[in-house]
């Protein structure tokens, strides 16, 4: 789920099962075998592209998006469990998707800024307050003003900031001084 490929494959993985589908239907497979195979994966696939899209987050999760993150992985591990019955335990990764997840979002609001994109999202704001506070000789000071840089960029909200049109003032600097020669 981290890689853009891993992505792309979960967003467009309806298509591509299919194309596989008419594939194997070439070599032998029976269709309702197919259609099984294809149902057993979409039901685990279309939860991770919920846990996928909140897990790389970099924003606070609201509680309403905290809830349908937790939502998402409990549901990949009953769709897990039911489409692969012969499996007698579900691998790390997947436990950890459908009990830890959840719990780490509740307890820090979000998931995203943890892991590799969330980072790399990150990064050129961290490179701009750097830029800021490079100047501070004192390294305890300037990490402390970094640190709160950053927690106000998180926890504050962009501002909607409208345009505003300046007052033209009248005629030329002539004009505006008395009309004199100068």
């Amino acid at each position: 789920m981290v890689c853009p490929d891993c992505r792309r494959f979960i967003k467009h993985h309806k298509e591509i099962l299919a194309d596989i589908g008419n594939a194997v239907e070439a070599h032998g497979w029976s269709a309702a075998e197919f259609r099984d195979l294809v149902a057993r994966h979409c039901a685990v696939i279309e939860h991770l592209d919920v846990v996928g899209h909140y897990t790389r987050a970099v924003w606070t999760l609201t509680p309403s998006e905290i809830d349908e993150l937790a939502r998402a992985c409990a549901k990949f591990g009953e769709a897990w469990r039911a489409s692969y019955p012969h499996r007698k335990e579900m691998t790390v990764k997947g436990h950890i998707v459908e009990v830890h997840v959840p719990e780490f979002a509740r307890k820090f609001g979000t998931c995203g800024v943890f892991g590799e994109d969330g980072l790399e999202a990150l990064h050129p704001h961290d490179t701009l307050v750097r830029r800021l506070v490079r100047q501070m000789r004192n390294p305890e000071a300037r990490h402390a003003a970094h640190t709160l840089h950053l927690e106000g960029k998180r926890s504050t909200p962009e501002l909607d900031r409208e345009k505003k049109e300046r007052a033209k003032r009248g005629g030329s600097r002539r004009d505006v001084l008395g009309g004199g020669d100068y």
